[in-house]
């Protein structure tokens, strides 16, 4: 049998969907990713809190049975502003989201330490990166403006996840 390869239906499309999933996914991946570098079982349960904009609240709550079955999550709160002792968590940025899990009783800080540093390393890298892309007058004489924008809003994104690990850093520094 032939038939006509299927089509996509641009009406069916809902970008807004495709966001949160690909958002879903870096949060599962990234807390599976650090339950596997300290040494977590994956069946074993834990608790996550994710801390995000106002505006992004409704949209992590929505997404939050996702996770708890793809991260192996008992307890999962997000909020905008987590008071959170340092010392008692490992964390990770994913996209315009913090996650902090629990985990400081299972964690070898100095690992966490290492993993920070080698995580803002190349936080660094990428930011140096898109600096000089968009240094560069060639890039900004031909590319398309959408282009260049996206690029900009890559590199607010990633300094602001550098900065946050710096924070997150000098807070494990200072309360060992």
């Amino acid at each position: 049998m032939i038939s006509h390869w299927p089509e996509v239906d641009p009406d069916l499309i809902n970008e807004d969907a495709e966001s949160n999933i690909e958002e879903a996914m870096e949060i599962a991946r990234g807390i599976r990713n650090i339950r596997a570098e300290v040494g977590v079982p994956p069946g074993k349960k834990i608790t996550a809190l994710l801390q995000t904009s106002p505006d992004n609240i409704n949209r992590l709550t929505a997404i939050g049975d996702f996770l708890s079955t793809t991260a192996n999550i008992s307890h999962l709160s997000v909020t905008t502003n987590a008071n959170i002792n340092p010392n008692h968590v490992v964390s990770l940025v994913a996209g315009s989201t913090q996650v902090f899990l629990p985990l400081a009783a299972l964690v070898d800080i100095n690992k966490e330490i290492m993993r920070l540093n080698k995580e803002l390393g190349e936080a660094i890298t990428e930011v140096e990166r898109l600096k000089g892309k968009l240094a560069n007058e060639s890039f900004l004489a031909k590319a398309p403006s959408e282009v260049v924008e996206k690029e900009r809003g890559k590199l607010a994104d990633v300094e602001s996840r550098r900065d946050k690990l710096i924070a997150r850093l000098e807070n494990l520094k200072d309360a060992f």
